[in-house]
């Protein structure tokens, strides 16, 4: 049985019989209730994720932005589960929402679920352009795929859908980052992901010299010890003279019309620009420790708007 089966609880029934197990073995623990049957061929327990479940039980596999998140990358919301299923396939979703991709003459593997590059292909197809840079970035930022790999899936989309995603950059460290990336791009604006200043750390966006946008997620920052270090950052960067703006995960995904028209509003009223005598100090801030307030590597940027 494959690390990906393991991980989803899910496995064929000769899978078992490899690893050990008996058939008298296999059939006592589907009468208990151990083993649940999933479609034809599938075998899963409890902990199988529902929707791997469902899309099984249907004869169908996971594709799309369903499969990507199952393969480690960003989890884009959805109210509906992407499926693919085989040509001609008289089976039948089972329940919920459901929206089948192109259907395949064959099967790629022997998973459960599409492989990252197929479901990745799928996904560029079917989503909005900013969600699906939003989970390639993540895919080169946590290394799911070689960069050559990755390179060659963008290379093999039609040139309209690859300028439309434009290049993609591995280090957003979420989904959210790189959707507010790029929207402070298109507006003109210098934006620098991960931004490092030191005794504060690592800050997701620069704009311009001193505006520093975080992007927060309950994940990581919604504990009482993650609030307080927020807090204690932002107290550092505003000694340093940064402006910081927070934005939530439903900020940027929920209500995401509003906040566009929020950094719109930011970026009229120049709050991303330091007064001359603050730019170098900013873009270049003194190394931690470092005697008589010494400057760190000098860090050259482009003309800022």
């Amino acid at each position: 049985m494959s690390a990906l089966s393991r991980t989803l609880h899910v496995g064929r029934r000769a899978e078992l019989l490899r690893d050990g197990y008996t058939r008298g073995q296999i059939d006592t623990m589907i009468r208990s209730g151990d083993l649940v049957r999933l479609g034809r061929e599938w075998l899963g327990t409890a902990r199988t994720p529902p929707r791997v479940a469902a899309s099984l039980r249907g004869g169908a596999r996971l594709t799309c932005i369903d499969a990507v998140a199952l393969h480690g990358a960003w989890k884009v919301p959805s109210a509906a589960r992407h499926e693919a299923r085989l040509h001609r396939s008289s089976a039948a979703a089972a329940g919920g929402l459901v929206i089948d991709h192109r259907p395949l003459r064959s099967w790629p593997d022997a998973e459960p679920i599409m492989p990252l590059t197929i479901a990745l292909s799928h996904l560029v197809r079917c989503q909005e352009t900013d969600i699906a840079v939003m989970v390639l970035e993540s895919v080169a930022h946590r290394g799911l795929l070689e960069r050559a790999a990755l390179d060659g899936l963008l290379s093999s989309l039609p040139l309209k859908t690859r300028r439309a995603l434009g290049p993609i950059d591995g280090r957003a460290m979420s989904g959210p980052e790189s959707r507010v990336r790029r929207f402070l791009e298109r507006l003109g604006v210098t934006v620098v992901p991960q931004w490092h200043v030191p005794g504060v750390g690592y800050t997701d966006i620069r704009v311009g010299e001193c505006l520093i946008i975080e992007c927060d997620s309950w994940t990581h920052h919604g504990s009482r010890e993650a609030q307080n270090e927020d807090r204690r950052r932002d107290r550092a960067l505003v000694l340093l003279g940064y402006r910081v703006v927070r934005l939530s995960f439903e900020d940027v995904v929920v209500h995401w019309e509003r906040t566009q028209l929020f950094l719109r509003d930011l970026v009229a009223s120049r709050l991303h620009r330091a007064s001359p005598g603050r730019r170098g100090l900013l873009l270049c801030p003194p190394r931690e420790g470092a005697p008589g307030g010494q400057r760190g590597p000098r860090r050259v940027d482009p003309a800022q708007r």
